[in-house]
């Protein structure tokens, strides 16, 4: 797996113990590190053979935000809780995913499972909250998912006002309530982004569905075009950053939304304001 941007304490630690073809990958942080701007996860590979060859998000209380993953020829970033020995349980909690770019990867975008079966007790993946992000074109050989969550994390994972598209429109990127291997014949959900929204709103609000828009994704520039259904997306609560004005008054999704980098509106250029 391949990295590059300026690192941070947590970013640090990540490229010392995530390497192309490594097995037991882990990113681990239990302070307040965000991850820098421009960050770029790539071109990473399974050469051990099994789920020990993704890097593994083990954080708490923390931030990961403004990172481009993408064409990664497994899943990138997942979170598997983890018990080894007598070690204390790895997981993630209380954390925030924010402003990311995930695009083209060649498993599902993001993996979300608990330790311990299927009812954990005390849950170790809770109080997340994903938002303001870019999943699309992942799984590109598979069912298009952007978010394979299963059935034992805690049910206070938030995914707001995310871009979750696969290779066209209406494509059930979301498996939510995934079956946890061998303990139950129920399949879970298979949802759009509108669909998730409407049957699981204390999970899903605000996410939509569409084609991203970006710049030029063949010479991955993953800023977005003018026309981008992901400009001027983001909550109307949250701050808008360094983004260039004149702006639409809400923020951009993705890793550039909130940025001196953001894209503005077509649109944009044209609004007069009188007072």
């Amino acid at each position: 797996m391949r990295w590059k941007g300026a690192a941070s304490t947590m970013c640090r630690e990540a490229r010392r113990s995530t390497g192309q073809g490594a097995g037991n990958s882990f990113l681990k942080s239990r302070k307040r590190y965000p991850t820098p701007r421009s960050v770029r996860i790539y071109f990473g590979f399974d050469g051990s053979g099994s789920a020990d060859g993704r890097a593994k998000l083990f954080i708490i209380d923390s931030i990961f935000r403004r990172n481009v993953i993408y064409r990664n020829h497994y899943g990138p970033l997942v979170i598997n809780a983890y018990k080894y020995e007598d070690l204390p349980t790895f997981g993630m909690m209380r954390s925030r995913l924010y402003h990311n770019t995930w695009y083209r990867n060649h498993e599902y975008g993001y993996e979300m499972v608990d330790n311990s079966g299927q009812n954990p007790d005390p849950h170790y993946v809770t109080g997340n909250i994903f938002q303001n992000n870019i999943f699309s074109y992942n799984d590109p050989g598979g069912d298009g998912l952007s978010l394979a969550l299963y059935s034992n994390i805690a049910e206070d994972n938030e995914f707001n006002s995310n871009l979750l598209y696969g290779d066209k429109p209406g494509c059930k990127t979301i498996r939510y309530d995934w079956v946890f291997p061998g303990l139950t014949e129920w399949k879970g959900l298979a949802m759009t982004a509108e669909e998730a929204n409407e049957l699981k709103p204390r999970q899903f609000r605000g996410n939509i569905d569409a084609e991203p828009g970006f710049l030029d994704p063949e010479a991955d520039d993953y800023r977005l075009r003018p026309d981008s259904p992901c400009i001027d997306a983001g909550p109307r609560d949250a701050p808008v950053g360094d983004e260039p004005q004149p702006h639409g008054g809400r923020v951009n999704l993705g890793a550039y939304g909130g940025t001196s980098q953001a894209s503005l509106h077509l649109a944009s250029g044209a609004l007069i304001m009188i007072r």
